[in-house]
């Protein structure tokens, strides 16, 4: 097999993020989660979690895995879906979203809850990407009010998209910064 130099550094980068995943994880909470186990090197050796431990959410012919093992920032999230041949979610039906929000709140999500998604505009400021399917955002959102902001602070963005469980508005969507650790939505890719 060929690879060219922009693949394997794809490939390269994602194992050290997979790598770094558990790092620093606590040792009790990888340990409980199931992955992970610690090595006489700087990096962890990491283990799938098994995908029967993952709560599903079923729309249509969509399957959505609710990572909730540990928090991680966008980009770890979707390498954690990727390693367990998933892609973080994009949602770009309202069937979808309310199927979805509705198994989110009756596994006992609520106030305060981050959920990943595969939302961002890190590409182009302002244009939003569903990065699961390579769709821009279509006709139908679900942002939170008065959001997306695109809050700066030192020159960052916030280019990710969350579902945030907000005040009386409830799971909606939410522009946030990358490196915020949140738990995360795969989507079983068909």
């Amino acid at each position: 097999m060929i690879f060219s130099k922009r693949n394997l550094f794809v490939i390269t980068l994602t194992a050290f993020i997979v790598s770094d995943m558990t790092t620093n994880a606590d040792p009790l909470e990888k340990k409980e989660a199931g992955i992970g186990a610690y090595n006489s090197g700087d990096f962890t050796i990491f283990t799938p979690m098994p995908v029967t431990k993952w709560p599903v959410a079923k729309s249509g012919d969509k399957y959505f895995y609710i990572g909730t093992f540990f928090k991680a920032d966008w980009f770890k999230s979707m390498a954690f879906c990727n390693l367990h041949g998933m892609r973080l979610a994009s949602i770009t039906t309202e069937q979808q979203n309310k199927d979805l929000v509705q198994q989110l709140e009756n596994f006992g999500y609520g106030q305060d809850s981050h959920f990943w998604t595969s939302g961002n505009d890190l590409s182009v400021e302002g244009t939003f990407v569903w990065s699961g399917n390579g769709q821009n955002f279509g006709r139908y959102t679900n942002w939170l009010d008065g959001e997306p902001n695109n809050t700066k602070v030192d020159d960052k963005d916030e280019d990710c998209v969350e579902y945030w469980y907000k005040g009386n508005e409830g799971f909606k969507w939410n522009d946030q910064f990358c490196t915020f650790q949140a738990n995360f939505i795969c989507e079983l890719v068909n």
